[in-house]
């Protein structure tokens, strides 16, 4: 199992001999869309004064990525909604990462992260949260990443909700780093 770790992490400097492997924005245009590539926009995005390449989901999303896991690999990928969204009532988006493998002949596919960023409704969302998944589990294993954008937090059992206000998410410099 992948260990997630919520952590903040410098942008765009390597951590000690920390190096980017695989460069998720690079490869977005081989990334499945869904629900369709006009969903998503690759932007410069400014929260809080930190500037990062990130892809802005403007609806319910799923992004896939197949990638081989390097020896030592860790996920890392900071989180927000657009600052212009702070301000819009609304209650959040959900953002999950999945990972999927084969694993002795059967398909396994484990959440690795899933939180709410709701910056309307809790002041210290107005920020990147920045996550770190270590994968070294993985090494030298296909697997797919799946990132995941839901609107309306629904509490397991409760009805689902629909609530797309203020929905702005962003992945932001999406990568495979090793030391």
């Amino acid at each position: 199992m992948a260990t997630v770790l919520s952590v903040s992490l410098p942008f765009a400097g390597a951590c000690g001999a920390e190096r980017v492997v695989v460069d998720l924005l690079e490869t977005f245009p081989s990334a499945t869309q869904q629900p369709a590539p006009d969903a998503f926009e690759l932007v410069q995005a400014t929260i809080k004064g930190d500037t990062r390449p990130a892809i802005l989901v403007k609806a319910p999303s799923r992004l896939t990525w197949k990638v081989e896991v390097p020896d030592d690999g860790w996920l890392r990928v900071g989180v927000a909604l657009r600052e212009d969204a702070w301000t819009v009532p609304g209650d959040g988006v959900m953002f999950s990462i999945r990972i999927t493998y084969d694993k002795a002949g059967e398909r396994t596919n484990e959440e690795v992260m899933s939180f709410l960023v709701n910056p309307y409704g809790n002041a210290a969302d107005r920020e990147w949260h920045d996550v770190s998944v270590d994968l070294s589990s993985h090494a030298g294993t296909a697997v797919e990443l799946i990132f995941n954008t839901r609107s309306s937090y629904s509490p397991p059992g409760a009805p689902a909700r629909d609530d797309r206000a203020g929905d702005l998410a962003l992945w932001g410099a999406p990568r495979i780093t090793a030391r």
